[in-house]
């Protein structure tokens, strides 16, 4: 139920409007600043309503969906496949769209109380042991796998 109320105020023309505002942004000026960036400086490599996605941010999140595509595809794959595969693109418009929804989430008065977040983590079947316990070890090995820590 709370899930269903959060996608129906994503789906609100501010939640819209938001978006068109970063498809034009990306439009004027891409990502080319991540692609010619050779280390040393952290350039930015988006913004969106004030908060900055960084190329070292970027790069590691783009690790970690190449992990998952290994895990998904059973097999190693090299970064060229994977670039050739869009990771890149694909990444960065999943770490935009997060932004999005909490900006969304947060300007629409929408926030995930901690007690029933906590409750449904304890309840998902993935996050439990053989015993059907909930299982801390298995849940901080899970959010480590995707590129998360407790406190994202």
């Amino acid at each position: 139920m709370m899930l269903g109320n959060f996608r129906e105020k994503i789906l609100s023309w501010g939640a819209k409007l938001l978006l068109g505002l970063l498809i034009i942004s990306f439009g004027l000026w891409g990502i080319g600043d991540y692609t010619t960036n050779t280390g040393g400086d952290d350039q930015i490599v988006a913004e969106i309503g004030g908060q900055e996605i960084s190329s070292r941010e970027l790069e590691s999140q783009i690790q970690v969906s190449i992990s998952r595509m290994r895990e998904v595809l059973g097999q190693n794959i090299t970064n060229e496949q994977a670039l050739a595969f869009g990771i890149v693109d694909q990444t960065l418009n999943g770490m935009v769209q997060e932004i999005i929804f909490s900006e969304g989430a947060r300007n629409t008065g929408l926030i995930i109380n901690d007690d029933l977040l906590n409750q449904e983590i304890r309840s998902d079947k993935q996050f439990k042991n053989r015993a059907g316990q909930f299982d801390r070890n298995v849940f901080q090995q899970s959010i480590n796998r995707a590129g998360y820590s407790e406190g994202t």
